[in-house]
C-alpha cells in the first residue's frame, strides 16, 4: 500500500510539473490537497516527508481535511483544493452534476488502489 501510494503521489507530481508554465524558480507555489481522516494521502501528511520533499522542488503544500468524498468534490469545483484522493462514486456524481473534473489514477477498492482527482485550473489534458 505504502509503495502504491508513493507511485500515486509521484504521479501526480509528474502531472503538475507537466502543468506549469509560469517559469519561476525560488517562489514557492502552493498546492492544496483535500483528503479524508485515516486515509493514505492522511498518512503521508502525518509523516511530514511528502510536504518537506515538495518544497524542495519548489512547492508549499495545503492539506485540507474533508468529511467525505462529495465535500471534496465540491471544493475542487469551486477552485479551493487541487487535488483530492477520493473513491469511484464522487467524481461520476459531480461529473453528473456538470462539474469539470480530470481522473489522473483510479483503482478498485482501497485494499487494491487509488485514484487522484485534479481540479480544472491544475490540469490541461482532458479525456
Amino acid at each position: 500500500m505504502t509503495a502504491f501510494l508513493l507511485f500515486v503521489i509521484g504521479f501526480a507530481f509528474w502531472g503538475w510539473t507537466l502543468t506549469r508554465s509560469d517559469g519561476k524558480s525560488g517562489t514557492l507555489e502552493t498546492i492544496t490537497i483535500g483528503y479524508q481522516a485515516g486515509d493514505p494521502v492522511d498518512v503521508a501528511r502525518i509523516h511530514g516527508k511528502f510536504k518537506k520533499n515538495m518544497k524542495a522542488a519548489g512547492y508549499k503544500v495545503v492539506f485540507k481535511e474533508f468529511q467525505n468524498g462529495a465535500a471534496e468534490m465540491e471544493a475542487m469545483s469551486s477552485g479551493t483544493i487541487d487535488y483530492a484522493r477520493v473513491g469511484d462514486t464522487p467524481p461520476v456524481s459531480a461529473i453528473a452534476q456538470g462539474h469539470t473534473i480530470t481522473l489522473v489514477a483510479a483503482g478498485s477498492s482501497k485494499a487494491n488502489g487509488s485514484g487522484i482527482v485534479v481540479g480544472k485550473k491544475i490540469g490541461h489534458y482532458e479525456h
